[in-house]
């Protein structure tokens, strides 16, 4: 005959109420630090940005996906200005843009928008 352990079945799963607090210790666990982890999927956010004369926007853009502006480094100018003064939604490598003013789905129509206006609306 086999000897089992008496807090195991037969294919070494656990038993008893001990074991099932435990688990769902580690379960609840698990679900807390999962809550407080930031959600890899994409969360839209919209900022609003007045340029000032001689201000860099200051942002280098990847238009290549030929949808959005994917934005590969943010410098010295109004969008880091924008990054210091609301931490908690900053805009960082990575980040896209799918709207400059309500225009979306042509980079270069985008990127003339953020030259062209006075104040930008970015999604």
């Amino acid at each position: 005959g086999e000897d089992n352990d008496p807090g195991t079945t037969t294919d070494g799963r656990l038993t008893g109420a001990d074991d099932a607090t435990r688990t769902e210790e580690m379960v609840t666990r698990a679900a807390e630090v999962a809550e407080e982890q930031p959600a890899p999927m994409a969360s839209a956010l919209t900022i609003t940005i007045a340029k000032e004369e001689g201000v860099r926007l200051g942002v280098d853009v990847d238009v290549t996906d030929g949808e959005c502006l994917r934005i590969e480094e943010v410098k010295s100018g109004l969008v880091d200005q924008w990054n210091q003064a609301n931490p908690d939604r900053a805009v960082q490598s990575g980040d896209k843009i799918i709207a400059v003013n309500g225009k979306c789905g042509n980079p270069q129509s985008m990127t003339e928008e953020c030259r062209r206006a006075t104040n930008l609306v970015l999604r």
